[in-house]
């Protein structure tokens, strides 16, 4: 249902809107609040039924509109709790108003501007009663823009509203808007102010100001990098019940201690992290800090796959494609493959492109092939690009245009793609790019081995070698040795 967390925790109740308004609680919904926090769900809607029949209590509906939005101790219903928050929320319950607001919003059908716009007026109401949750579910939608095409983005507005909302004392609130600062999104962007207001809402008990901070001193964000504060970091939102702390720790570790790393990837997978059901998954298949064992990675890239982990999926389609810990099935493995190039993962979309131009798993379709190698290769996948420039080489699901191919090849090439410096040398071999030139092609079928894993090139290479004059030879050797591998450097001799 994509509503927030404001009025679902992980597994528990959350009542932060209704803390705000229990000053004039009676002693019914105190009791019933009592109840639902000790998990006797039922007994409590008995408790707050009455409440609302006997007094009209507006707490007591407020309450009982959760219950029903939550399924706790009554039959779960979108409708009926609708019209319990719309109840207690036009006698002025706050809680009630922004629970209405987000569930308005959050159920609009697209296009619906009116059932937004409701939400977002209800939501107002319940920030102008000093409801921190409700400011801050204000500027994050006004953030996001969401829900889409209803909701414009307006950097200002959410700026506003979440700082009003860290003013009140939200420290998940203060995280969105020290995302803002840093981005210059609404306010001007001030990097090193974003830095102290992270650290601010992590002192707060925000995990994911945490999480950003400890991601700082791992990449060296403009500090120097230092993997022992991101753990520390880490740890802390991990401490605080962060998957995604835990999965940090696992990646950090996996580098220095794998044994570590097993032990935070399994816990952040019990906490239903999906990536790291994928990330543990691939210890098992290569026995990274635990015995290797092929089914137990099919396992868990499958629990990962199911989980919606793009990179589970396409692990997953890998041992499918293998036959590693399970059953050889092309169809399988093109199954994954494309519900992880659905999700937008760019070695998927490539693979795909793949088997739907070769016709392996799946009917051979070269249009719809280029088409994902172009999906892949608008995210700058080395791969990707190599294969649409192909596409383009051999009029194969596209339009035949030399000169796309050259110029996708060489930027492929420059991204380190061997395919792509072997076909951009048999271009300048055989003319296609243009011209012919044996040495560029000679430098460049050399460099497509550079790393042994294609002997092709050097193949190729002895062969140009054999038409060239031997000063020739000699003087592309003689710039090979000092040559970085530079493809922008090397064309620059072709001109």
């Amino acid at each position: 249902m994509g509503l927030s967390p404001c009025l679902l925790g992980a597994g528990d109740v959350e009542i932060p809107l209704i803390v705000h308004d229990l000053g004039t609680a009676s002693p019914a919904v105190l009791e019933a609040l009592e109840m639902i926090n000790t998990n006797r769900f039922k007994a409590a809607v008995v408790k707050l039924r009455e409440a609302q029949d006997t007094a009209r209590d507006k707490d007591a509906q407020y309450l009982l509109g959760w219950c029903q939005y939550a399924g706790k101790g009554t039959a779960q219903s979108l409708v009926k709790a609708e019209q319990s928050f719309f109840g207690a929320a036009t006698r002025g319950q706050a809680g009630a108003q922004c629970s209405l607001g987000i569930l308005r919003i959050s159920t609009a059908e697209a296009g619906n501007v009116d059932r937004v716009k409701s939400g977002v007026e209800w939501l107002e109401k319940s920030a102008e009663a000093g409801v921190a949750l409700a400011m801050r579910v204000l500027g994050d939608y006004y953030r996001s823009g969401f829900p889409p095409g209803t909701l414009e983005i307006d950097g200002q507005s959410a700026s506003q509203w979440l700082q009003k909302a860290a003013d009140a004392g939200d420290p998940e609130a203060l995280f969105l808007y020290a995302g803002m600062v840093e981005q210059g999104r609404g306010v001007p962007a001030e990097p090193e102010r974003a830095w102290k207001l992270y650290e601010m809402a992590a002192r707060r008990n925000s995990a994911p100001a945490m999480l950003r901070l400890g991601r700082r001193q791992e990449d060296g964000d403009g500090v120097p990098a230092n993997p022992d504060n991101a753990i520390a970091w880490y740890r802390k939102a991990a401490d605080l019940g962060s998957a995604e702390g835990y999965a940090r720790l696992g990646t950090i570790y996996q580098k220095s201690d794998p044994d570590k790393a097993v032990e935070n990837y399994r816990i952040a997978a019990n906490l239903g992290h999906a990536e790291s059901q994928s990330d543990l998954g691939y210890c098992f298949e290569y026995g990274i800090g635990t015995q290797q064992s092929a089914l137990e990675a099919v396992k868990h890239y499958t629990l990962a796959a199911e989980g919606g982990s793009p990179h589970g999926m396409f692990n997953l389609a890998a041992c499918y494609d293998r036959g590693t810990g399970t059953s050889r099935s092309l169809e399988s493995a093109a199954h994954w493959f494309l519900s992880a190039a659905l999700l937008g993962h760019a070695p998927a979309q490539n693979e795909i492109g793949m088997r739907y131009s070769k016709g392996i798993g799946l009917q051979q379709d070269p249009v719809a092939g280029s088409l994902w190698f172009r999906l892949a290769a608008g995210q700058d996948y080395g791969p990707a690009i190599a294969n649409l420039a192909t596409c383009y080489e051999e009029g194969n699901g596209l339009a035949a245009d030399p000169a796309k191919a050259l110029a996708l090849y060489i930027e492929a090439a420059g991204r380190g793609v061997s395919i792509a410096k072997y076909r951009l040398a048999r271009m300048f071999e055989n003319g296609t790019s243009g011209k012919i030139d044996l040495e560029i092609a000679y430098l460049l079928y050399r460099e497509s081995n550079r790393s042994g894993e294609f002997a092709d090139g050097t193949a190729a290479a002895e062969r140009v070698g054999r038409k060239m004059t031997a000063e020739r030879l000699r003087q592309a050797d003689q710039f090979r040795e000092n040559w970085n591998g530079d493809v922008a450097e090397l064309l620059k001799r072709s001109r």
